[in-house]
């Protein structure tokens, strides 16, 4: 309860705090097991499309 008398926000809500908050509530944030296979949203576009699955996509990106 400390931490919400800090002055500014990031002092009072860090990505440590987010994370214990979204672990109570059993979203396990880091595991990237959790979130299991990736999905893709398809629509119609005027120009030429490739599918790539999520492992490619970030094996090709900057991540």
């Amino acid at each position: 309860m400390e931490r919400y008398d800090a002055r500014r926000i990031r002092d009072r809500f860090d990505r440590e705090l987010l994370v214990d908050y979204l672990a109570a509530l059993g979203i396990a944030v880091d595991d990237p097991d959790f979130y299991g296979d990736g999905r893709t949203l398809r629509q119609r576009v005027p120009w030429k499309s490739r599918e790539v699955t999520v492992a490619q996509y970030i094996a090709e990106s900057q991540w």
